[in-house]
């Protein structure tokens, strides 16, 4: 039986780290001790390696979590 007081619309960061594996298997993330790293773009969600720049569509995000 609870009021909602207000709606908020979320977003999700701008980078991630160490949660998602690249697609791109000669990056240097899948081959080296390094974190993953992301840059996340909006409408629509996409996320770009921040080491060999490959951009993942939201299905391939999907299927690349860690």
């Amino acid at each position: 039986n609870g009021k909602v007081e207000k709606k908020q619309i979320i977003m999700p960061p701008e980078k991630v780290e160490d949660v998602l594996i690249c697609f791109n298997p000669a990056c240097i993330s899948n081959h080296e001790k390094i974190p993953s790293r992301f840059h996340l773009l909006q409408t629509p969600l996409r996320a770009k390696c921040h080491y060999c720049e490959r951009v993942m569509e939201e299905k391939q995000i999907l299927e690349n979590v860690r």
